[in-house]
């Protein structure tokens, strides 16, 4: 519901601890500039985990299960 976020997609990924975890990719209105620290602190009290993208993988959703257990950039 935040109003830089376009489009959303919430998905189940594996957990070792919880069988599965809620994991949420959001896509940012074009032309909106927000930064990740206000998504996060936002999406807190909603989210578990998050994950900023430049697409959504609609069609489907194996690609984007991989897309999301893929580590981000740097983290590797």
């Amino acid at each position: 519901d935040h109003p830089a976020v376009f489009e959303c997609a919430v998905v189940g990924i594996p957990d070792p601890v919880k069988d599965e975890s809620i994991v949420a990719v959001a896509v940012i209105n074009p032309g909106i500039e927000v930064s990740a620290d206000e998504l996060i602190e936002h999406c807190t009290t909603r989210l578990a985990i998050w994950q900023l993208s430049g697409m959504l993988p609609l069609n489907n959703s194996r690609r984007f299960r991989r897309m999301l257990l893929k580590p981000p950039a740097g983290r590797e």
